[in-house]
């Protein structure tokens, strides 16, 4: 497509930043949304495994929602912090695996300080960049209850510098660690996948008719797997892995492209998206493995393509 490279530019630049999920709407968090009152004091803290949606909660910090949560108030005696992040670490035959990790300190005096602090007035907002890292953070007292305390705001609705500062410096010790999935990321892109690609510019608008051949049944492809749905990656999918398609399974891939109709009138949004390719500069086929299960053969001119129905057949063999 047109303008893909310089768009996944700017996507690697913000996967490069630890923003969490935005709210539902997409729509950056408005202080006038802050809940009023106190954090709600849940009864016994048990672990991050168990309040928090793991992988998607804690992949890029899962925090977002804390900037319109009750700010901290002044009776709750916190005494340890919780932080529930994903992170990567060497898995045993090669590559990396993800995992969901839970930190815990109990030097807290400056992040409870500064999570006392207001938010700042957005009189003085001069553009201060929003995907800053919020992660998901929770407070306990001596009996074991917690909060989930509100993130205080800078006048750009950025979390408060003393916030960030204090989180960064404290002195956390991993409580578990639990393997979520294996990365296989860094495989799939030494072998010629992207970090993103681009969901909405494919599926999102509408192309012209330009019927285009498929690679030959003998060509040897490649395919990368991608996940939509991230508010940092808005219209683009992340890389989730990807490798070489075995020739059998390409020419049953070829062969059930090829006897596809022409794409029903569909508007749903897939949340999983194949992209094939014979090199890497090749133009694509991209395949929504759910949604409206669209094929796009991508055409040689911007916008232009042959737009066909996939099936659960197509899926299954893509996705096993």
């Amino acid at each position: 497509m047109g303008g893909r490279t310089s768009a996944l530019a700017v996507c690697l630049v913000l996967l490069a930043g630890c923003a969490g999920p935005a709210p539902a709407d997409g729509e950056k968090p408005r202080r006038d949304a802050r809940s009023r009152g106190v954090p709600v004091v849940e009864a016994a803290w048990v672990s991050c495994d168990r309040f928090v949606p793991a992988p998607d909660g804690m992949l890029f910090g899962g925090g977002w929602e804390a900037v319109v949560l009750p700010a901290l108030g002044g009776t709750f005696r916190a005494v340890a912090a919780v932080i529930c992040r994903s992170d990567s670490q060497p898995h045993p035959g090669g590559g990396s695996d993800l995992v969901a990790v839970e930190e815990r300190a109990t030097d807290i005096a400056d992040l409870v300080t500064a999570l006392r602090l207001p938010d700042q007035s957005m009189r003085d907002c001069h553009g201060e960049f929003w995907a800053q890292y919020v992660p998901w953070l929770a407070l306990l007292d001596a009996q074991g209850r917690w909060v989930r305390p509100g993130i205080p705001l800078a006048p750009c609705n950025a979390p408060r510098a003393e916030v960030s500062a204090a989180i960064a410096r404290l002195p956390v010790t991993r409580v578990s660690t639990r393997v979520l999935r294996r990365n296989d990321r860094d495989v799939a892109k030494a072998g010629g996948c992207h970090d993103a690609e681009p969901y909405d510019e494919v599926f999102g608008v509408v192309h012209e008719p330009d019927p285009a051949s498929l690679p030959a049944a003998t060509a040897g492809m490649r395919v990368c797997r991608f996940r939509t749905g991230s508010a940092v990656l808005d219209g683009y999918g992340i890389l989730q892995d990807g490798g070489p398609l075995p020739a059998a399974t390409w020419a049953e891939v070829r062969r059930e492209i090829a006897a596809a109709g022409p794409a029903a009138a569909c508007d749903q949004v897939g949340t999983r998206f194949a992209v094939l390719r014979e090199k890497s500069w090749d133009r694509p086929i991209s395949v929504e493995a759910d949604g409206c299960r669209r094929v796009l053969i991508e055409g040689s001119i911007s916008n232009r393509g042959d737009l066909r129905q996939g099936s659960a057949e197509l899926v299954s063999l893509l996705y096993g």
